[in-house]
């Protein structure tokens, strides 16, 4: 009050200038979380009933014989990983146990596991055959994977010759036995995980975990301010968030951020000291 010819700031400023650094904090955010996986990859699970192709379609991504393929079902007992790159993205590929009803022990192990797999993967590959109703094992497979990133591989389409489609999402016809077309299959990783136009130098903005973390923070906190400014919280109170955020976003470019600097930013807003 006692500097009434200093205009200082008033909640319509605030609020615009608020909503402006959330919106480039949340951008920030998101590029740098594609950024995370385009940096250590992105964990996908191979996921299907005994014998659809599934371990032929990690031999096929990865180019190599990393796993055992025979006629027998129930051949892969235990989780297979693999690191694959199909252009500018790579997969950290599990391979998995083929979901049936069993007896052997070894292998019901292994199907436990592959369940317990699907929670913390970030993309799922469904593998079907091509001209067969989906079994039940599969049906369940289909409801424990509903909310994920999937893309469904409808294997076997050499066998009948055109593709019948299951209802599934994104789903791709292929033929291991002929060859993956693996450009498909990343543009449909691109499309899911929103990674349009591609360019990595675009991304990673943040490069660590910590940094983001402390992003997430300032979010918080400036979500927290939006609330207070909606309430007509005071605005000296409000100040205290706002130091809080400043402090945090010299820790993550690496500043320190002084009192003197914060003494001369907010002395032209008149603000109790």
């Amino acid at each position: 009050p006692e500097y009434n010819d200093i205009e200082g700031p008033t909640y319509e400023k605030l609020r615009a200038e608020n909503e402006k650094y959330l919106n480039k904090i949340e951008e920030i955010l998101i590029d740098s979380r594609k950024g995370e996986v385009l940096k250590n990859g992105i964990k996908t699970l191979i996921i299907g009933i005994p014998n659809v192709g599934k371990s032929s379609i990690l031999n096929a991504l990865s180019r190599e014989e990393k796993a055992i393929v025979t006629s027998e079902k129930g051949t892969t007992r235990d989780l297979i990983e693999v690191k694959v790159n199909l252009g500018n993205i790579t997969l950290n590929l599990i391979d998995t146990a083929g979901v049936r009803e069993t007896t052997n022990i070894v292998e019901k192990i292994g199907i436990e596991k592959t369940i317990e797999q699907i929670d913390s993967a970030e993309l799922i590959i469904f593998v079907t055959e091509n001209g067969i109703e989906l079994t039940k094992e599969e049906e369940y497979i289909k409801e424990k994977i509903t909310g994920k990133k999937v893309i469904t591989l409808v294997n076997k389409i050499d066998i009948s010759g055109s593709f019948q489609t299951k209802g599934l999402v994104n789903e791709v016809p292929i033929s291991v036995k002929k060859g993956i077309d693996n450009n498909e299959i990343e543009n449909m990783i691109i499309k899911l995980f929103g990674f349009k136009d591609l360019e990595l130098n675009n991304y990673g903005i943040l490069s660590n975990t910590d940094q983001i973390a402390k992003l997430e923070k300032v979010k918080e906190i400036m979500m927290n301010v939006k609330e207070s400014i909606e309430i007509l919280v005071p605005i000296d109170l409000i100040e205290i968030d706002l130091k809080d955020a400043m402090f945090l976003m010299g820790e993550i470019l690496g500043k320190e951020v002084k009192e003197d600097l914060l003494n001369e930013l907010f002395s032209r807003f008149c603000l109790g000291k």
